[in-house]
């Protein structure tokens, strides 16, 4: 026997139709399963997973259409395809089957070799759809990667042109104008000196965050922090005409939240600090 190409259920209520439906699949390397009518195909469709469904339009009791509208409720037809049988005649059935999100469609009486190229033509579909989805999940996954990991640093209009420009990314850099800003604490490691291990991860954490607000309001990209002290561009990797006025306009409104940094360190106790940019 051929490797399994896929799961099939065949849904007919006629038995000669199943078995020489599912005795020649199932010589083409197809794991089949049959049902005799709609009810019993809804089970085990719920009992276990299929790639694709060979559907008889006209059965007693729960029709072909019935079971088809049941099942996309639950299944796009790219999740699970759908192939429906009809007759010669039945033009309307197949318009109906169509509309209600059947994949395809072949007559009776079946010509094995159509219907066994509808299948391969079909499952070939689904599995480049899944393929397609799995690689789309990955590079989300990698964009939320980016956008976590530099986001801290660069604002989201900076991190979405990186992400949405190839050429953004590329290695081997350029040359460009840009202005740099350079900030520390003055004096703050003989400070720290004076202060328990907490209580300077807590001031500097704090010191660092209201900065990194700052800094991002600006477009300004933060390209590391050394201890205390932080190294910022403007105009890399987004250049833009105003990039100085900004830079120099980043600095004042750092001094003036350095106020309220100091303000809530008398309140704690702890030392007061001056920035020097």
């Amino acid at each position: 026997m051929d490797q399994v190409q896929g799961a099939l259920l065949v849904v007919d209520d006629s038995e000669m139709n199943r078995d020489m439906l599912s005795r020649r699949l199932t010589r083409r390397g197809y794991r089949v399963s049959a049902a005799a009518g709609g009810r019993q195909a809804l089970d085990m469709v719920a009992a276990q997973s299929f790639d694709l469904i060979l559907l008889d339009i006209m059965m007693p009791g729960l029709s072909g259409l019935d079971v088809l509208k049941t099942l996309r409720k639950s299944y796009t037809a790219a999740e699970l395809p759908i192939i429906m049988a009809t007759a010669k005649d039945q033009s309307e059935d197949i318009v109906t089957a169509l509309r209600l999100g059947a994949n395809d469609y072949i007559t009776k009486p079946i010509d094995f070799a159509v219907a066994l190229a509808r299948i391969q033509m079909h499952l070939s579909l689904k599995r480049a759809m899944a393929e397609i989805q799995r690689l789309a999940t990955q590079l989300e996954q990698r964009n939320r990667f980016i956008r976590q990991t530099f986001g801290r640093y660069l604002t989201d209009e900076v991190v979405t042109n990186l992400l949405d420009s190839p050429a953004g990314l590329q290695l081997g850099g350029e040359k460009r104008q840009v202005t740099m800003l350079m900030s520390d604490l003055r004096g703050f490691t003989a400070l720290t000196e004076r202060m328990a291990p907490e209580q300077v991860v807590t001031v500097l954490n704090r010191y660092l965050g209201t900065m990194t607000d700052v800094i991002t309001r600006y477009q300004g990209t933060i390209d590391e922090f050394v201890g205390d002290g932080i190294f910022v561009i403007f105009g890399a990797p987004v250049a833009r005409d105003d990039d100085a006025q900004r830079a120099v306009a980043c600095a004042l409104h750092m001094q003036i939240a350095m106020e309220g940094l100091n303000e809530l360190h008398r309140q704690e106790g702890a030392p007061t600090f001056e920035m020097g940019i």
